[in-house]
């Protein structure tokens, strides 16, 4: 994954490194560091893509519940 692509996939989660950092249980200077050496973890963009579809879900479960009302 490339530098820009994980930037985006956080804007897209509406997540700030430090907020990543926390959910993932990781460092926040790790995540940081990601960005300079140019290399993430494997599992960071599949887990960022299940969190973004999760929230979404979430997000289409509250409506169609608030509607339900």
């Amino acid at each position: 994954m490339e530098i820009g692509e994980f930037e985006k996939l956080l804007k897209q989660a509406n997540l700030s490194k430090k907020e990543f950092a926390d959910i993932a249980g990781m460092n926040y200077n790790s995540v940081v560091n990601w960005g300079t050496k140019n290399t993430y973890a494997a599992w960071v963009e599949p887990f960022l893509n299940f969190y973004i579809k999760a929230k979404k879900y979430d997000e289409l479960m509250q409506s169609v519940a608030s509607g339900i009302k």
